[in-house]
């Protein structure tokens, strides 16, 4: 039974808000996340990837924080970081599985 098609719009202060069927609403198609973190754990040891935020649809700094959950996990290496830079007036993420001891 589609209810909201009985239902075109109710009043919310003041405003017409439209009103959707449940079967309309979106599911959740996976989580950006354990795509990031299989791309991390593909990284060779000494290479390095540069992506944007609309290759792996998160921002920098959402990343990052994956990035330190998973080294203090145990499930990235020591050496393994991110940094960002802008280049061309546009923000590039690096992700780095260094082999150097100072990363």
């Amino acid at each position: 039974m589609r209810l909201a098609k009985k239902l075109e719009a109710v009043e919310y202060q003041g405003k017409q808000i439209k009103v959707i069927s449940e079967d309309d609403v979106p599911s959740r198609m996976g989580t950006q996340s354990a795509r990031v973190i299989a791309l991390c754990k593909s990284i060779p040891k000494g290479g390095a990837i540069s992506v944007t935020k609309d290759d792996i649809g998160m921002i920098s700094a959402s990343v990052y924080i994956l990035v330190n959950k998973m080294k203090r996990k145990g499930e990235l290496p020591k050496g393994f970081y991110c940094t960002t830079r802008t280049v061309n007036g546009k923000k590039i993420m690096y992700l780095v599985n260094s082999t150097k001891p100072s990363a």
